[in-house]
C-alpha cells in the first residue's frame, strides 16, 4: 500500500527485513546455511536462492543498503522503495 511506503519508519522496517532476506539468499547461495536468520523458512528460501544468480543476490543487497542510506538522509522513501523495485525487476534473471 503507498500510504505505508511514505512512512519513513515503516520504509526502513521493510528495508531491514529484506536486508535479512538478501543476506540469507546469500548464505544459502554459497552453501553456508547455518548463518540464515530464517532458518524456519530454509526450504523456501533454499528454492528461492537456487532461482537466481548470485550476482542478482549481491546487487539486490546492495541496493537494499542504498536504500536504507537514502531513507535515513532524507530522500522520499516511497521513491526509494520504487526505485528498489524497478532494479530488483530489470536485474532479475528472467524479468
Amino acid at each position: 500500500h503507498k500510504t505505508e511506503l511514505k512512512n519513513r519508519d515503516r520504509v526502513q522496517r521493510y528495508l531491514d527485513l529484506l536486508q535479512v532476506l538478501g543476506e540469507d539468499l546469500y548464505f544459502i547461495h554459497v552453501d553456508t546455511p547455518q548463518r540464515v536468520i530464517n532458518c524456519d523458512r530454509l526450504g523456501e528460501l533454499g528454492q528461492l536462492s537456487r532461482s537466481l544468480e548470485l550476482n542478482w543476490i549481491r546487487n539486490f543487497h546492495y541496493h537494499v543498503g542504498q536504500s536504507k542510506w537514502e531513507v535515513k538522509h532524507y530522500v522520499n522513501p516511497l521513491m526509494c522503495f520504487e526505485t528498489l523495485w524497478i532494479m530488483s525487476r530489470t536485474e532479475a534473471p528472467n524479468a
